[in-house]
């Protein structure tokens, strides 16, 4: 990821500070290796553990230990916690939800942010998105399931969701001048994917 100031928060030093907050307190509460969060936000480990350095400095991580592994987690007893959660939560939180509440759609391999918040997200200047636009890929799922959960998480975060659905061969193999071939020519993201049972990657 970039060291830019993040288009979507420029409140935060960079991508990776934004991604490794947002996995910390958006997630679900866990202990994470400094790895897994270096494989979670698509960064060096090297650069992820600079930020948790400063994360556990500053109160927002605390740090335990599970035989010679040193993990993290969020300190949810930090008076900043709820504060950085709230703006988290108005920024990259849609993918977040998105991930979550598509994941579980039967069907589902991959769940793919396109179009205007993705190009935000890369630091494509511009203006704050109004709504998502997400690409559900496999080979059995329910177009009309799809407008029904798309729905449910454009009243839970404010901004209209449209999905996609396409086959995971018409991801792995577009057609030239297809809608996928200009989807992976431009800023996407990826926020869940089966085989790696994670989000963020991009």
């Amino acid at each position: 990821m970039p060291a830019t100031r993040p288009s979507l928060a420029p409140i935060f030093r960079s991508d990776t500070q934004m991604w490794l907050l947002a996995a910390l307190l958006l997630g679900p509460d866990r202990d994470w290796s400094v790895t897994e969060l270096a494989h979670h936000v698509d960064a060096p480990v090297a650069t992820v553990s600079r930020e948790l350095k400063r994360l556990r400095h500053t109160g927002l991580v605390t740090e335990v230990r599970r035989g010679n592994t040193k993990l993290v987690r969020a300190d949810r007893d930090s008076a900043w916690v709820s504060h950085l959660t709230g703006l988290l939560d108005v920024t990259v939180g849609p993918v977040f939800h998105i991930a979550d509440v598509f994941a579980s759609m039967p069907g589902v391999n991959k769940v793919v942010v396109f179009g205007s918040w993705a190009a935000r997200n890369a630091g494509h200047a511009g203006p704050a998105p109004h709504d998502v636009d997400v690409l559900l890929i496999g080979d059995s799922i329910d177009d009309f399931a799809a407008t029904v959960r798309a729905g449910d998480v454009t009243e839970a975060i404010g901004l209209d969701v449209q999905t996609f659905t396409v086959t995971a061969a018409e991801w792995d193999s577009p057609e030239p001048d297809s809608m996928v071939a200009t989807i992976k020519q431009r800023p996407h993201l990826v926020v869940f994917d089966r085989d790696l049972q994670g989000t963020g990657e991009t």
